[in-house]
């Protein structure tokens, strides 16, 4: 079994592109032993956490450079995570019999997303105050369950120590195991089922090795992602703010990246239409694979497909680019 499991090949059509869920997983490992590094030293309680923060900034050799790491390392695997289900999409990869790993990809995602917006809160300055609060209105807008959700994460209509030690719960105990998971059943999915081969091309090159010839080729990828990561890290180091001060609001607070789309339809559109356009739009997602299960797909299919994909992003993005600007 052993045996077989390391003669096992890779198909010739496995390119670059196929590395990014790969990719993503070997960023969240890098994220959880950041974080073991960062928790070693924090303190999560309203009146120490942001100074266990500025400890880790000034005092902590390289302390700096880890909490860069994480925060930027955070950015690159949401951006890997999200890149990779583009992909996914692209391919049409999500079709049987991948129908779970594509489900078990958008749970994982939501869970990075939701290990993100934890981890946001826990320095407990001006912006990860205010930022966290934006959030408060987003999920209050949800119809019938937002007020129940945030009375859950805050522990009140306030955010204070009961949500701070909330978010800290949730972002150290709960989610890595939920992660773990997912990630598990994701993982043997993928390894069950093999990766999709693509519609045009070839593919008729001799496989590869698993080992080692495809993880050296991966590992050097990783190093190259790594190096943008720690330039980004060194070159934009993460800054700490002023402590949180909940009579002092800031003026002008934008939400995290990946927010900013959500943002800008807030100021278009009432929030309980915000939320029900993102609702559906999660469930279209969750569900794509019942709603294109047709065993065969045209031309004209697969262009209207990617079409409408592209339009999708194309608008988060002009959206989170309008957020910015204006």
């Amino acid at each position: 079994m052993l045996a077989a499991e390391r003669d096992r090949t890779v198909p010739s059509y496995v390119g670059v592109t196929r590395y990014l869920g790969g990719l993503a997983i070997a960023f969240f490992c890098l994220e959880v032993l950041t974080g073991i590094l960062l928790m070693i030293y924090y303190r999560p309680s309203i009146g120490a956490a942001h100074l266990s923060t500025a400890v880790i900034i000034d005092e902590v050799n390289l302390g700096w450079l880890v909490r860069s790491l994480h925060r930027r390392g955070a950015d690159f695997l949401l951006l890997l995570a999200a890149v990779h289900l583009f992909r996914v999409y692209l391919s049409r990869a999500y079709e049987n019999p991948r129908q779970l790993t594509w489900a078990t990809g958008i749970f994982l995602a939501l869970v990075f997303v939701a290990f993100d917006l934890t981890g946001v809160l826990l320095p407990w300055d001006q912006y990860a105050y205010w930022a966290t609060d934006f959030l408060r209105q987003a999920l209050a807008a949800i119809p019938i369950v937002g007020h129940m959700v945030v009375t859950i994460l805050w522990g009140g209509s306030d955010l204070a120590e009961a949500g701070l030690l909330r978010f800290y719960a949730f972002h150290i105990a709960v989610l890595p195991w939920v992660a773990l998971f997912i990630l598990s059943v994701h993982v043997m999915t993928v390894w069950r089922f093999g990766l999709k081969r693509p519609a045009q091309g070839d593919g008729t090159g001799s496989p590869r090795l698993f080992y080692p010839d495809f993880l050296t080729d991966f590992f050097l990828a990783f190093l190259v992602i790594l190096g943008l990561l720690m330039s980004a890290a060194i070159v934009f180091p993460v800054r700490l703010g002023p402590a949180a001060d909940p009579l002092s609001p800031l003026l002008a607070v934008l939400p995290r990246w990946y927010l900013m789309p959500l943002h800008q339809l807030l100021e278009l559109v009432s929030s309980s239409v915000a939320a029900v356009v993102g609702g559906l739009a999660l469930l279209v997602v969750f569900f794509l694979p019942a709603l294109d299960a047709g065993t065969t797909e045209s031309v004209r299919g697969r262009n209207v497909r990617v079409a409408i994909g592209v339009l999708v992003v194309a608008a988060c993005v002009l959206l989170g680019v309008w957020g910015y600007r204006f």
